[in-house]
């Protein structure tokens, strides 16, 4: 899900459910459109909403909220981009309601970031992270690529259908062959 510069998106679509502190616009970083911040955010400030019509399978700039559910997100949420350290996560409310809320402060000028691996258990197409941490991934593949290690790291901050097929690899693993 990189930020792209073609997009068949309407900028009427892209501003709805947008928190106000935020915009789309190049960034240097991801060397495309981004989503960035224009003033100092708090955390725990939910920032988009995920809106958009469901499809069977992965694609480039879908999000996955179901074993077999992605969303292909025709809001400011397709200009978000990854890190290995994000400042933001997805939250789930009762209703169902995806919504990329901040994990931390974020300042003026920053690009919106989530971790696609806590949302992706495969995807459709992998890329080289440019996020430049110090526990970056390098190539991201998919929740389901991850060590061990790197699997546990994240789990807490996963979406309910990563952890169900977690849960189902490990079950996977156990079984007599």
């Amino acid at each position: 899900m990189s930020g792209g510069d073609s997009c068949p998106v309407s900028l009427e679509l892209i501003r709805k459910d947008v928190h106000p502190s935020l915009e789309v616009s190049h960034s240097e970083t991801f060397g495309g459109l981004s989503v960035q911040s224009t003033e100092d955010i708090e955390p725990g400030t939910p920032l988009l909403t995920l809106s958009g019509p469901r499809v069977p399978e992965a694609t480039t700039f879908t999000v996955q909220i179901g074993e077999d559910v992605h969303i292909d997100p025709h809001c400011a949420l397709r200009f978000t981009n990854h890190s290995c350290e994000p400042n933001t996560a997805f939250r789930v409310d009762e209703a169902g309601t995806w919504s990329l809320v901040s994990a931390r402060p974020v300042r003026p000028g920053e690009n919106i970031t989530f971790d696609y691996t806590t949302t992706e258990y495969r995807m459709a197409h992998s890329f080289q992270c440019q996020c430049g941490n110090a526990g970056c991934l390098g190539e991201i593949r998919g929740f389901c690529f991850l060590t061990a290690q790197q699997k546990l790291h994240r789990l807490p901050k996963c979406s309910q259908h990563i952890a169900r097929l977690y849960n189902s690899e490990l079950d996977s693993q156990c079984r007599p062959v």
